[in-house]
């Protein structure tokens, strides 16, 4: 029974390993999306050709970046600091 329970372990540590790459790789994804949301949103505030517009583009770039040093925390929180392949 015991090798049973060893296995079980084993097993569940694998899974938790597959959770938190599973995890790491989501926040990775939606980093690269806020990313490109944020070039995105700096090429538009560029071509803007009123302050009103490039006031409401700016408070667009600040919400994004915002979000993504939440996520930049969450995922060096991550108890495997993620993939291997992490940047």
């Amino acid at each position: 029974m015991a090798s049973r329970k060893r296995g079980s372990s084993s097993k569940q540590e694998l899974n938790n390993e597959r959770k938190n790459e599973n995890k790491a790789l989501k926040l990775e994804n939606e980093m690269l999306r806020l990313k490109n949301k944020l070039l995105s949103e700096r090429k538009k505030n560029l071509l803007c050709s009123t302050c009103r517009e490039r006031e409401k583009q700016e408070k667009i770039i600040e919400q994004v970046l915002k979000v993504m040093g939440q996520l930049k925390t969450e995922y060096e929180n991550l108890p495997s600091s993620g993939p291997k392949n992490s940047q």
